[in-house]
């Protein structure tokens, strides 16, 4: 939904360093292997061949890739997996094969192993989130703009972070799981409703290069004052978004709770109005009375909105009682006009 702003390269550079330090590559040998089968009770026909081919795959690949699967952007990364998948098509399920081998999921919890989020990024005594997404600096989810997620640390004291949700789920992608430009800060909510869904930087809006700001996605009906979702809009950007809106289910989220917030700016609109109707009734100036309106209902600015809890939601119920209230200000204007054409004739 908001667009924000990526780790500086300097920063890229700094974490991912440190991130390449924390990786440990074994070599796949056949107690290794069997380990692995008989914890997820997996059963492959020629040991000897995997191993050989996994082993080859980690030295002339995962070892020479290391550092673009860490530091690089998506679009790179996702161009390395294509060559993993092309290559080495009995490690990797090509993504419209439906049935994975029990080859390839066994490759998979190799690279779980290699690639082992749980210690090098989110175990808090040796993990480097919280100074990741201190660097990032976002304050609120930038998938439903409805959490505070700010990451919250006391000299060496870690107290509280966002969620790190994973744009490509590391549970699928195992390789993408150190991937700093696959790291979305996010709340709580949206980071387990997304899950392992399967985001796509096709079909999905990533947050790093996309938003939806420039649009007026919610509007509001009364009497319930219920909460709904634009869907008619034709731009290939916002189709990405309502993607995302269905997967998080951002419209029932929404109006789970928030029409009280709606309507507060429905009625504060209200009371400004009618505290000031005989001076609107005397005058025209539109553009001037809509900005007065907008600064009491405290309309945000778009840098705002990304640090503000609902800002996105306040500015477009805002932006649909001006367009409201400016129509019933024009209709009210040229019936004075035609009521003293009238009286004069």
């Amino acid at each position: 939904m908001i667009k924000i702003q990526p780790l500086k390269n300097d920063k890229v550079e700094e974490y991912g360093n440190i991130i390449k330090q924390k990786i440990v590559i074994k070599k796949v040998d056949i107690d290794y292997i069997e380990k692995i089968m008989d914890r997820h009770r997996i059963k492959i026909a020629d040991k000897e061949q995997f191993i050989k081919k996994s082993n080859e795959f980690i030295e002339e690949k995962i070892e020479k890739d290391i550092d673009s699967l860490i530091k690089g952007k998506l679009e790179e990364i996702i161009k390395i997996y294509m060559t993993y998948v092309n290559e080495y098509p009995e490690l990797f399920k090509d993504e419209i094969t439906s049935k994975e081998t029990n080859e390839q999921k066994l490759m998979n919890y190799i690279l779980r192993d290699i690639f082992n989020y749980d210690k090098i990024i989110s175990n808090k005594e040796t993990g480097i989130a919280y100074e990741i997404l201190s660097s990032l600096g976002v304050k609120v989810c930038p998938y439903c703009n409805r959490q505070y997620i700010q990451t919250a640390i006391n000299g060496n004291k870690k107290i509280t972070r966002a969620d790190i949700d994973h744009f490509y789920p590391k549970t699928i992608y195992p390789m993408f799981a150190l991937s700093i430009s696959n790291f979305i800060p996010s709340c709580d909510t949206c980071n387990k409703l997304k899950s392992s869904n399967s985001f796509t930087l096709n079909n999905n809006l990533y947050p790093y290069e996309e938003g939806v700001e420039e649009f007026r996605i919610f509007s509001y009906e009364i009497p319930e004052y219920s909460i709904k979702i634009e869907r008619n809009i034709e731009d290939t950007q916002y189709k990405k978004f309502l993607k995302n809106v269905k997967e998080l289910k951002l419209e029932e989220i929404y109006n789970s709770g928030h029409q009280d917030e709606v309507k507060r700016i429905v009625n504060r609109k209200m009371s400004f109005v009618e505290a000031n109707i005989e001076q609107y009734n005397k005058q025209m100036g539109l553009e001037i009375e809509k900005d007065k309106i907008r600064d009491y209902l405290d309309y945000l600015s778009e840098e705002q909105v990304k640090r503000t809890v609902l800002g996105k939601l306040k500015n477009d119920i805002i932006d649909q009682l001006l367009e409201k209230w400016f129509i019933e200000r024009i209709i009210h204007f040229f019936s004075k006009l035609l009521d003293t054409k009238l009286s004069i004739w």
